[in-house]
């Protein structure tokens, strides 16, 4: 795991891990929650070459409401209710509100999933799975994959888009310059 959290939820007991999130949670996931208890990141990271847009701003803490970061497991599973598929626990979030999930019954368990909030279903319809896509087969593999850094393809295009942004210094006035409202 090449990413770090700059704080971390209150120490957590196997029993109240299970309460709030299940019994039958990947061992990896839940050994992770044992030793952190989710956590905020010093700093956002995502999935080198993923397309999907993944990127985690925190993991969900259990027993934290009050405080390091207003990640607090129940809150979310309230918050979120019916909102995304059954067989899903959310476990981080990103900074745009979108989930990554661990799949606890829904395809492949012990998967984990990004979920869009930009394609969710209107509140009067069940939720849908087109706004999700699996990105990791396993917990672990999630970790190891996360980077705040980026591969040498995205820095090349990181560094063409910028060269092709163009910057006027000075006031901006537009072509033909303001109408505010008025017709030509």
């Amino acid at each position: 795991m090449s990413i770090e959290l700059s704080r971390h939820g209150p120490a957590l007991t196997a029993a109240r891990l299970a309460d709030v999130a299940g019994q039958d949670l990947p061992a990896d996931y839940r050994d992770w929650m044992l030793e952190r208890n989710g956590g905020v990141l010093s700093e956002s990271a995502h999935l080198p070459g993923d397309v999907s847009g993944v990127s985690v701003r925190a993991f969900l803490t259990v027993d934290d409401s009050a405080g390091r970061g207003g990640y607090d497991f129940a809150d979310f599973l309230r918050s979120y209710e019916g909102r995304y598929p059954e067989g899903f626990l959310p476990v981080a979030v990103d900074a745009s509100s979108n989930l990554i999930l661990l799949d606890t019954g829904y395809e492949q368990p012990g998967s984990v999933w990004f979920w869009d909030h930009e394609g969710e279903a209107d509140e009067d319809e069940p939720p849908r799975t087109d706004n999700i896509v699996k990105i990791a087969d396993t917990f672990t593999e999630f970790l190891d994959r996360l980077t705040t850094g980026f591969t040498a393809e995205e820095e090349a295009f990181i560094r063409e888009a910028a060269a092709r942004a163009t910057v006027t210094k000075g006031p901006y006035e537009p072509p033909g310059g303001f109408t505010f409202g008025e017709k030509k």
